[in-house]
């Protein structure tokens, strides 16, 4: 393998990477959102969110979903 083909592999590869980072960063971020929104539907329970609670994320989770939440309201 030629040095450009290594160079190449290396940049598609860093490319994957940042893609993984970018969608995958949100995704994580917002799962225990998502992950309470269905349990409160199918079971009418807050498992999800007294977890968060117990682990101490809930606070800056709530930081983070507030201003989000209240621009999906307006559009309710």
């Amino acid at each position: 393998m030629s040095e450009q083909e290594r160079s190449e592999d290396q940049g598609r590869s860093w490319g994957g990477a940042l893609a993984v980072l970018l969608l995958g960063l949100p995704l994580l971020l917002f799962l225990p959102l998502l992950l309470s929104l269905i349990e409160h539907q199918l079971w009418k329970t807050n498992h999800v969110e007294e977890t968060c609670r117990d682990l101490g994320i809930h606070g800056l989770l709530g930081r983070i979903y507030e201003p989000i939440i209240s621009v999906i309201q307006k559009f309710i």
